[in-house]
């Protein structure tokens, strides 16, 4: 279950990028949780267009976000990304900004993705399988291990 400031992070978060056309969707532990599987989130991630970043500075500036710093790739398929990194009420907020049209990035161009309404609004999400397939390629077997079992215990 994802305590109050996560899902008051995320309200803000939705809020502010729907203001401004900015297509996003959560990913990471919050996102896993949110659809039902058991973790206790550290952090809130989201994935949205590198073109989108710097702007998605702009929009966040009351929470003093930092430089825009690009990433090291996480894996030999990994496309060009940077990343945001701010806190809203003490969650730390994570923002990828991802280049091509690959991984989640492709996805999010594209629509697939999972609403999960939290009040009022709908948080987009990538599914499970996408989840899995990334955590894959990013050799985290235990997270795919994690999502694997909860869908098959979907399944009954």
């Amino acid at each position: 279950m994802l305590n109050k400031k996560f899902k008051q992070a995320l309200k803000i978060i939705h809020k502010k990028l729907k203001e401004n056309n900015i297509k996003w969707a959560l990913i990471g532990s919050v996102n896993i949780c949110l659809q039902g599987i058991d973790v206790k989130p550290n952090d809130l991630d989201i994935v949205v267009e590198l073109k989108d970043l710097e702007k998605v500075k702009e929009i966040f500036s009351d929470y003093n976000p930092p430089n825009i710093n690009e990433l090291k790739p996480l894996s030999k398929l990994d496309t060009k990304k940077s990343e945001l990194k701010f806190e809203i009420d003490k969650i730390e907020i994570q923002i990828i900004g991802e280049a091509e049209k690959r991984l989640y990035v492709k996805d999010l161009l594209n629509n697939k993705l999972v609403k999960i309404k939290i009040g009022n609004a709908k948080i987009p999400c990538f599914s499970l399988k996408t989840e899995a397939e990334t955590y894959l390629e990013l050799n985290r077997i235990n997270r795919v291990k994690l999502i694997k079992e909860f869908l098959d215990s979907q399944k009954i």
